[in-house]
């Protein structure tokens, strides 16, 4: 997840900047935590589409939300898969800190290969879905009849994923985005101001 809040710098940067236009820190706060964590929740999903991860069925893509939390103490803006609707993918952490994934039932998992992808990779079936099979040397093949086959799944023990830090790389990117926002609600306000005191 990925959070934001406001350091003391920032925070008494946007109270001298709210003090001059007579508007609640508070409300300068609440507003731009609302913005930026929509600004970083798009720049997630843009992150695990291409420059970071490679898009394979896109449900971490598709899980990845935003919300903002009020309290006394803070306001705070979190960032991440599973967080808006509460339905996080099982693989959001492995894809970030890097692990090793083993068969909890079977065996070996089934990784599937050749004809067996779409063109997005996306798996197409499962191993138990396909009749006329046959395992040779570590792959699942399919008898087609006429001689021919095709491989399907290549088994393995275990597979080991990289640390994407998809999480982590993003967070890099947050300080900026967190400032802008802040200056695009100062500016907004200063905008109205401007229009009130014209009329």
């Amino acid at each position: 997840m990925l959070t934001i809040t406001f350091d003391a710098d920032m925070a008494e940067k946007v109270k001298k900047i709210a003090d001059s236009f007579s508007v609640s820190e508070n409300e300068v706060f609440r507003r731009a935590i609302i913005f930026a964590s929509a600004k970083i929740e798009d720049k997630l999903k843009q992150n695990i589409s291409g420059p970071i991860l490679k898009v394979v069925t896109g449900h971490l893509r598709q899980s990845i939300g935003s919300k903002v939390e009020f309290n006394k103490k803070e306001i705070k803006g979190i960032i991440g898969s599973g967080v808006r609707t509460g339905n996080r993918v099982v693989y959001a952490d492995i894809l970030e800190k890097g692990g090793v994934i083993k068969p909890k039932k079977a065996k070996f998992l089934t990784i599937p290969i050749g004809e067996n992808k779409t063109k997005t990779e996306k798996i197409a079936y499962r191993a138990r879905d396909f009749e006329n099979t046959f395992i040779r040397k570590g792959i699942i093949f399919q008898n087609l009849g006429k001689g021919k086959i095709r491989p399907l799944f290549l088994l393995k023990s275990s597979v080991t994923i990289p640390d994407f830090m998809y999480l982590s790389q993003t967070a890099g990117q947050m300080e900026s985005i967190v400032e802008e926002s802040i200056n695009a609600v100062l500016e907004e306000i200063k905008n109205k101001q401007k229009e009130q005191n014209e009329h």
